[in-house]
């Protein structure tokens, strides 16, 4: 007597050779991918593997860039302003990452290009709306955050030149985190949801490399700046595709 034979599969195999649509196989497919390509690189990072972060940092907004291509549903303008926020925050990366010299100010002015543009699609989300007082309240967290750091920093910030780029930069990802806040009444509870953790993330991550960077070295730093990043850039471009979808 012949002994039976059992074919395993993995968890994930199953999901992708299952029933689901389409759409959600690649969006599983996907998420999968982004998340190999982001802990690569928090590996390679943290074990100084330098080639290999050239390589896999830049694939974080890479591979976005490519799911907006093929997954798109924004208006046309909303479209452009994500894929041209995503292109400075790509170029902020690769600023960033190069250990040669120190290209903080040129990364910082990438990222803040990027936030500026995020700021765009948000504010067309919510144009429709009008500002109140519980609009003002909403934004208090955030502002206050962003400036109590910038407190905390503020002494250790080595010139002038430093100190504006930063203040700026804390103030643009505020209101960044702060719009997105407001989309609430405009866009499907998905995509609030995501949208808005990814910029709270968003918040958390640029606060890590800040603190890092001018205050204490924060251990195990690479994950925790990365993680965020990775996770809220993820979250911003695929809660963004939920704009419209009913709850």
């Amino acid at each position: 007597m012949k002994p039976q034979k059992y074919e395993i599969h993995s968890d994930f195999a199953y999901l992708i050779a299952s029933n689901l649509p389409n759409e959600m196989k690649r969006s599983i497919l996907f998420t999968f991918l982004f998340t190999i390509i982001t802990l690569s690189e928090i590996y390679a990072d943290m074990t100084g593997q330098v080639l290999l972060v050239y390589l896999t940092k830049p694939l974080i907004v890479l591979s976005l860039l490519g799911f907006l291509w093929k997954n798109n549903n924004l208006p046309p303008t909303e479209y452009r302003w994500l894929v041209t926020g995503l292109l400075f925050a790509l170029a902020g990366d690769i600023f960033l990452m190069i250990r040669d010299t120190d290209l903080f100010i040129p990364g910082l002015g990438s990222f803040l290009l990027m936030q500026i543009c995020y700021i765009l699609i948000f504010q067309k989300q919510i144009s429709a709306g009008k500002f109140s007082t519980r609009s003002l309240v909403i934004g208090i967290p955030f502002l206050t955050c962003a400036f109590a750091l910038y407190f905390l920093l503020f002494p250790e910030l080595p010139d002038l030149l430093m100190r504006f780029a930063v203040a700026i930069y804390a103030l643009s990802i505020a209101m960044m985190t702060w719009l997105a806040a407001l989309r609430r009444s405009f866009v499907s509870t998905k995509s609030y949801q995501l949208v808005l953790i990814g910029a709270i993330l968003f918040m958390i991550s640029d606060s890590c490399i800040a603190i890092d960077k001018f205050l204490v070295a924060i251990p195990f730093r690479t994950l925790w700046i990365m993680g965020t990043y990775a996770a809220a850039q993820y979250l911003i471009v695929t809660g963004l595709q939920k704009t419209k979808q009913t709850d």
